[in-house]
């Protein structure tokens, strides 16, 4: 008679061996990493392995001082730092936590080295609500100086002296603006740039402070444009600066903007028939009202 458990015999034998594989690689997996331990720990201590070079790469004109780098990473010649004592993840987060700095990668290069390749935020415009303040595209607020050279950024003016939620000037650097006035204002300095700027029409400054007032008679979007001509007078070259003061309707500034550009052709052309023996030009500013449909409102 066939015995009932002797079929249990060999799985029970194969459970017994895949448990003692299990153990000896565990086993193995342990050493391995007891070994990784202690050779780390070995080279933590070996002077051989300080970090004394610090490499920077960005595809930006503008780039950080290695110094300030170094300093944001706590490395100094003074208290030199282990290779393999840094941690690259955590250096990459103190590089991403600085309001510069959009993107970074960190490497380790043995001996001593470090290597960082980053990405600096870009400046569309000067933020004036505040001081030394620039905006990206996506409205992260930064420093300028002592960051980057002086550049002809427009101006962004959004009133946020008078809001509730203005975030204080010691902590501003780093946030994203999201109200309906940074959004506007970000639109349109892309729109402005992209189809009326050039190098005879410069954009200076967009305010929105009052675009979304409750009083439809102070509602509006002011755009300060300067156009230049250049013409050749009697031999000589003569410049005429024009400063624009254009006044929007917060509803229809795109048609404002258009009808604008129709007018400012006009009035250059005005302009140049004006123009004497004067070497450089420079008007009063005019304001244009744009808010209503199909009507412009001209005031020198």
């Amino acid at each position: 008679m066939k015995n009932k458990h002797s079929d249990k015999i060999p799985i029970q034998r194969g459970v017994v061996w895949i448990l003692l594989s299990v153990m000896l690689i565990s086993g193995s997996a342990v050493l391995a990493f007891l070994y990784y331990r202690h050779i780390k720990e070995l080279y933590g201590r070996d002077a051989k392995y300080r970090i004394v070079a610090l490499v920077q790469t960005t595809p930006e004109k503008e780039t950080l001082k290695t110094s300030y780098l170094a300093e944001l990473l706590d490395l100094s010649i003074d208290k030199p730092t282990n290779l393999y004592r840094f941690n690259a993840g955590d250096a990459r987060s103190k590089l991403l936590a600085n309001p510069l700095i959009k993107e970074a990668k960190v490497k380790k290069i043995r001996p001593g080295t470090v290597y960082i390749d980053y990405i600096l935020r870009k400046p569309v415009a000067f933020l004036t609500d505040y001081t030394n303040t620039a905006v990206d595209a996506e409205g992260v607020l930064f420093p300028v100086k002592p960051f980057f050279t002086p550049k002809k950024w427009p101006d962004i003016y959004l009133g946020l002296e008078d809001s509730a939620d203005r975030p204080h000037p010691d902590k501003i650097w780093g946030t994203s603006l999201k109200s309906k006035q940074t959004e506007l204002a970000l639109s349109l300095l892309d729109y402005i740039t992209k189809y009326c700027s050039s190098e005879k029409s410069r954009l200076q400054r967009i305010d929105v402070s009052q675009a979304y007032a409750s009083s439809c008679g102070q509602r509006q979007i002011v755009i300060v444009m300067e156009d230049r001509i250049e013409q050749k007078i009697n031999g000589r070259m003569a410049l005429c600066i024009l400063p624009r003061i254009l006044r929007l309707g917060t509803d229809n500034y795109l048609q404002g903007l258009a009808n604008y550009l129709v007018l400012r052709d006009h009035l250059m052309q005005r302009m140049i028939q004006n123009l004497d023996e004067q070497t450089v030009i420079k008007q009063k500013p005019i304001v244009i009202d744009l808010r209503l449909s199909q009507l412009a409102f001209i005031r020198s």
